[in-house]
């Protein structure tokens, strides 16, 4: 089989870099780190994100359906409960600023359409996921990277838990894997997942950092 494509860490935070101007830097972010499907981050709700226990609610997803975003359950039905690293909540502050900027001029043009997503399309409606593979091969176009798909950014993240050497149950439960083993079993909590996604955004940003101190 294949072996399927993967970002190195110093092209993932190139990518991110890229992106910091757009309004869906915060997006790749999640992607690259927590291995969000392209339609779980279209589906990604603001009442899903809560700060305070700093924990992402995958609930829902939008899947491409003729050209048309449909909201539909994750992924094999995987609902799913994901501890963010705790330095992600400026980002998610600062996107939120942006995104109600975007709102109040919508809505003084009147084509806003409130849903109350966490990324949106521009008048507020779901955003078709294929409109986020679109965005992500102007940014590897525009520096140069490999063509990858959003679903190899998936594989990206997971490489990131393997390099640090996390569990195999840990990188499932962050990811949304359906599991290779049978009988009952207890999913790891987010407090079980925390340390591990901390320590991947920490290498991720990392990157970034140095990548952004050297020019």
């Amino acid at each position: 089989q294949k072996e399927p494509v993967r970002l190195s860490l110093p092209q993932a935070a190139l990518l991110i870099r890229t992106a910091e101007q757009s309004f869906y830097v915060l997006a790749w972010w999640l992607i690259l780190t927590l291995g969000l499907r392209a339609g779980e981050v279209c589906g990604l709700r603001w009442g899903d994100v809560d700060l305070d226990t700093g924990v992402l609610h995958v609930l829902q997803q939008f899947t491409d359906v003729r050209g048309t975003a449909t909201q539909d359950k994750p992924k094999n039905d995987k609902v799913r409960h994901v501890p963010i690293a705790r330095a992600f909540i400026p980002l998610f502050a600062a996107h939120r600023k942006a995104y109600l900027i975007r709102a109040a001029r919508g809505m003084r043009a009147g084509t806003w359409k409130e849903h109350g997503l966490v990324f949106p399309g521009r008048s507020g409606m779901p955003m078709n996921p294929t409109s986020l593979r679109h965005q992500l091969k102007d940014l590897t176009d525009a520096c140069k990277l490999p063509p990858v798909t959003t679903h190899m950014l998936r594989h990206t993240a997971g490489k990131f838990y393997t390099d640090l050497q996390a569990p195999s149950n840990i990188t499932g439960a962050v990811l949304g894997h359906t599991p290779n083993i049978t009988g009952h079993y207890a999913p790891p909590d987010a407090n079980a997942m925390r340390p591990w996604t901390e320590q991947v955004y920490k290498a991720l940003s990392g990157e970034v950092d140095r990548q952004r101190a050297t020019g």
